[in-house]
């Protein structure tokens, strides 16, 4: 929970604290939120309220960043300004309409006859003289990054001495 230096550091730590006390991991945003102190002590040194253009200059789509990363890389300067609001101090909340709508994907259910179709041109893969056994390789691949779709997210333990994997209970 260390490593902030800039004017923020405290709010930063006191927030950490709150997230890590509540039992989430916080992983990715605590990532976010250094990132966010490095830039606020480069560009806003010794400020020690979250200022509207400091929070804008997080805001800023970076280039070729995808609607939905930016929205992940804000959430938690919000929850920081939120944070801060709660302990009286000076902070300045990102709008929820900043940047956009996020992009919500609807997942494409395969019939059988699509699948069927789908693991036989895996399975016409020839073999090339660029070396390799992708014709036996990516068959393999294919079929288990397809059934993993259909099981519960469960970690599996594979052996290579015995080439099977075993599902975690």
């Amino acid at each position: 929970m260390s490593g902030f230096y800039s004017g923020l550091a405290e709010p930063l730590r006191s927030l950490l604290e709150v997230k890590h006390a509540l039992g989430l991991p916080y992983e990715e945003s605590e990532r976010h939120l250094h990132r966010f102190d490095q830039m606020c002590a480069e560009d806003f040194p010794g400020e020690v309220a979250l200022k509207k253009e400091m929070a804008m200059a997080w805001a800023v789509a970076r280039p070729a960043e995808h609607v939905n990363g930016q929205m992940r890389r804000m959430s938690p300067i919000r929850q920081l300004a939120k944070h801060m609001n709660g302990l009286g101090m000076t902070a300045y909340v990102i709008p929820s309409g900043i940047p956009g709508k996020q992009v919500r994907y609807r997942p494409h259910i395969f019939t059988h006859e699509q699948l069927r179709a789908l693991f036989d041109a895996a399975d016409t893969i020839q073999a090339t003289s660029f070396g390799g056994r992708r014709e036996v390789i990516i068959p393999v691949i294919f079929r288990m990054v397809t059934v993993w779709d259909y099981v519960p997210a469960k970690p599996a333990r594979c052996t290579e001495t015995t080439s099977t994997c075993f599902v975690a209970p």
